[in-house]
C-alpha cells in the first residue's frame, strides 16, 4: 500500500526509495544461506545461522558489562507449521519459537538461543547436570571473553531453571545466583516446613534455612501462594514491606518482605522488558516461510539493542529512533525511479501532429 496513488495510503519517501516490484523481488529471494548447502539433519535452524551468529557476536562485542542479569524465556509469536514450534500454557503468546534469553535489568539483550529440542552445538555434561532449560545460560557465559566472564556476575531465573546443582557451579565459577525454587527440587534434610503447611500462616510469614554444606539460603514466603526462593547472596534481611489487599480490612495493608523477594522482583524483569520494547513496534510484516517471524524479530531486536546505547548519548524514544532509522536508509541507501523519457511526436506525411 506505500506505493498506491491514493492519498491517504502512499508513503512518498518509501516510493522515492525502491521500486514496488523490486521490493516483491527482495521478499521473494531473500535467504541467508545458499540452498546448495547441505543441511544438517539435528540443526532446524540452519538456514538463519549465519544471521544469528552474526547477531550474538555483536551483541557480545557492545554489552556494557552490568552486574545484574537475568535468564527466561520469550517467545516468538508463530502460527504456522513447524518442528520447532511450541505451545506455553498461560503465557500471553502460546504458540511460537521459544527463545532462551540473557538480558540486563533494562531490557538489553545480551546473548540468546533459539529452542529446537535436540541442538547439535549443545553441551550434554551441561544437560546431564543442570537439565536442558538451563543448560544454555552455561554456554552463554563461556560466550564471553575472558575479561567479561572474570566479572562477579548476578543471575536470577525462575523455578524452571533454578536448581541446586546449578546454584553450586554458579558459586564455584565465581557467580551469586537468585531464583525460585520447585517444591520437588528440595532436600528432604531442608528443616523448612512444607509449602501445605505454610498455607496455614498469616500472609507476610516467612521461614529460612541455610545448607551450609553448600552455602544456599532458602527462604520461604508467604503471599497469595507460598514462594520458596534459593540464593547464594541473600537471606530473609533486611525486610522490607510490600502494600497487599486485605479483604478483611477492606482496603490495602503492609506486609513484611524478606530482601530475597525484594532483590529477585527487582532484576528479574530484563527479559520481560526486553518483550515489552520489541512488541511496542512489532515489525506487521507476515511472510509464509517458518523463518519469517524469527527474521523480523532479530531486527526489532537489534533495533531495540541499538535504541539502549544510544540512550547514553541522546535521550530519544523507541519510536524516535525507529522513525530516524527508516528516514536514514531510505534517504541514503534509495534509488529514485527513472522518469520515462518524453514520447516523441508521431510524424503523419512529413508533418508533425
Amino acid at each position: 500500500m506505500y506505493w498506491n496513488s491514493s492519498e491517504d495510503l502512499r508513503n512518498e519517501l518509501i516510493v522515492q526509495a525502491m521500486r514496488r516490484d523490486h521490493f516483491k523481488e527482495v521478499c521473494r529471494c531473500l535467504h541467508f544461506e545458499p540452498n546448495l548447502v547441505a543441511p544438517n539433519d539435528n540443526e532446524k535452524f540452519w538456514k538463519l545461522r549465519p544471521m544469528t551468529d552474526h547477531l550474538k557476536a555483536n551483541m557480545l562485542k557492545h554489552f556494557h558489562p552490568c552486574q545484574q542479569l537475568s535468564f527466561d524465556e520469550s517467545m516468538i509469536a508463530y502460527y504456522g507449521r513447524y518442528g520447532c514450534k511450541q505451545f506455553l500454557k498461560g503465557k500471553p503468546i502460546r504458540f511460537g519459537y521459544k527463545v532462551w534469553s540473557l538480558c540486563t535489568p533494562s531490557g538489553y539483550l545480551v546473548n540468546f538461543d533459539i529452542y529446537q529440542g535436540r541442538n547439535p552445538r549443545s553441551n550434554t555434561e551441561y544437560e546431564q547436570c543442570f537439565g536442558k532449560c538451563a543448560a544454555p545460560l552455561i554456554n552463554m557465559i563461556n560466550d564471553f571473553d575472558e575479561n567479561t566472564r572474570s566479572l562477579p556476575f548476578s543471575f536470577y531465573f525462575d523455578n524452571l531453571f533454578t536448581s541446586f546443582p546449578l546454584l553450586t557451579y554458579l558459586k564455584t565459577m565465581g557467580y551469586t545466583g537468585t531464583g525460585t525454587v520447585r517444591e520437588n527440587r528440595i532436600p528432604s534434610s531442608c528443616p523448612l516446613k512444607t509449602k501445605v503447611a505454610m498455607k496455614k500462616f498469616n500472609r507476610g510469614s516467612f521461614e529460612t534455612a541455610t545448607i551450609e554444606n553448600i552455602g544456599i539460603k532458602l527462604t520461604k514466603w508467604v503471599d497469595n501462594s507460598v514462594v520458596c526462593a534459593a540464593s547464594t547472596c541473600y537471606g530473609s534481611s533486611p525486610i522490607s514491606s510490600a502494600s497487599r489487599y486485605c479483604k478483611k480490612a477492606g482496603k490495602k495493608i503492609a506486609i513484611p518482605r524478606p530482601c530475597v523477594i525484594t532483590e529477585y522482583n527487582k532484576y528479574m524483569c530484563g527479559v520481560d522488558r526486553l518483550d515489552q520494547n520489541v512488541n511496542i513496534y512489532r515489525i506487521a510484516y507476515r511472510g509464509k516461510m517458518w523463518w519469517s517471524s524469527i527474521f523480523t524479530w532479530l531486527i526489532d531486536v537489534a533495533v531495540s539493542n541499538a535504541w539502549h546505547l544510544q540512550q547514553s548519548s541522546k535521550k530519544l524514544s523507541q519510536l524516535e529512533f525507529r522513525r530516524e532509522i527508516a528516514v536514514f536508509y531510505c534517504k541514503h541507501y534509495g534509488e529514485p525511479p527513472v522518469q520515462p523519457r518524453p514520447k516523441r511526436p508521431r510524424l503523419h506525411d512529413g508533418v508533425h501532429i
